[in-house]
């Protein structure tokens, strides 16, 4: 019998595997709305106005599962600074590549600083954010392996009442966690990810999950079309009913049974889910590309309004995917995982001597 200290083995979930896919589009989408112009060509009010509104709403989760997911397959794997490291460099080939390109073309200026350092420069909000949490995440798995089940719970409760509920209810950022662009929401969500992967909460339901995010999302909605004096309240990433949907979505995709087909397709699309956000977020393509680009769509009734937006996202999706496949072929060819191995392999020794 598994006691709750013994140590789970670590095995593939295509589920989350599935669901790391969908929040990335969920993002894509999230970005023809807002950087593509339709939701602030809509008129307030319409039809049109409540179908935009209503399905962003349906994907804000988008950004919290990402997070979740990071701690959730944190959790059983192996610190390697040889990832960190290849890491930094697809940023590094995009941020220099989509900048010469654009600065060719004459559309945009170079900044040197911004480009070759595009971590500490905040290029993307995500990954400086994430390479804030990436040492820390070897350490999550050690404390969440040392405390009690009980321990743990109480801990995530604390979380989540602190930094989500009381301020949602009290509509005010106490904490200053900039409705979740802060690398303190991506540690908490990564925390509450590791610790639904260790812990395996609520196990014995599946299908109920979807309910919950629906039911939540639902809220949200109500709460924005209705209300007259505070109709974003709910509506970011720390909120109370986004938080409670996004860990719903996790605690349904990584209980669900994957077929092999879909295991084949997901384990070859997966990869390139962080290419496609480095892709179509680089300042360049974000600013010269994507800036109210698809805002005719707003002119279009609702339903094709809808399905011309999530057409529009798989589109990108699926051209940015085959750009990072190009990538990683390219970086296979010339061996550049093997030099990420080299220089974390030499990063580690050094750091191991300093602590000596």
């Amino acid at each position: 019998m598994k006691t709750e200290n013994t140590a789970l083995v670590s095995t593939r979930n295509y589920g989350v595997d599935t669901l790391r896919i969908v929040s990335m589009l969920m993002i894509v989408v999230a970005h023809v709305f807002t950087q593509g112009g339709v939701l602030n060509a809509v008129e307030e009010g319409s039809a049109n106005w409540y179908a935009a509104w209503a399905l962003r709403i349906f994907f804000i989760v988008d950004v919290n599962c990402f997070a979740l997911i990071t701690g959730y397959t944190a959790l059983d794997s192996h610190f390697r600074a040889s990832k960190v490291v290849a890491l930094w460099l697809q940023m590094f080939v995009y941020s220099v590549g989509l900048s010469a390109l654009f600065r060719i073309l004459g559309t945009s200026a170079f900044e040197p600083m911004k480009t070759f350092f595009p971590v500490l420069s905040g290029r993307w909000w995500y990954m400086t954010a994430y390479f804030g949490i990436i040492f820390f995440l070897p350490f999550m798995g050690v404390l969440l392996r040392s405390l009690s089940r009980r321990q743990a719970s109480l801990m995530v409760l604390a979380l989540i009442c602190l930094f989500s509920l009381l301020p949602s209810v009290y509509y005010r950022d106490t904490f200053k966690l900039q409705g979740g662009y802060h690398v303190a929401w991506l540690a908490i969500l990564a925390l509450i990810g590791g610790y639904i992967k260790r812990f395996e909460p609520f196990k014995n339901t599946r299908r109920r999950w979807l309910i919950v995010y629906a039911l939540c999302m639902v809220c949200v909605c109500a709460w924005k079309f209705v209300s007259k004096s505070t109709p974003d309240r709910f509506v970011n990433f720390t909120s109370i009913f986004p938080l409670i949907g996004s860990v719903s979505l996790l605690l349904f995709f990584s209980r669900i049974r994957v077929s092999a087909a879909v295991k084949k397709l997901t384990k070859f699309i997966a990869p390139m889910t962080l290419g496609v956000y480095l892709i179509h977020v680089h300042p360049c393509v974000w600013n010269f590309v994507l800036s109210g680009l698809f805002s005719p769509l707003a002119e279009l009734n609702p339903a094709v309004m809808l399905l011309g937006v999530v057409g529009s996202a798989l589109a990108i999706f699926v051209v940015c995917a085959a750009v990072d496949w190009l990538r990683g072929l390219l970086f296979r060819l010339l061996k550049i995982n093997r030099l990420a191995e080299i220089i974390g392999d030499k990063l580690t020794a050094l750091a191991e001597k300093v602590i000596k």
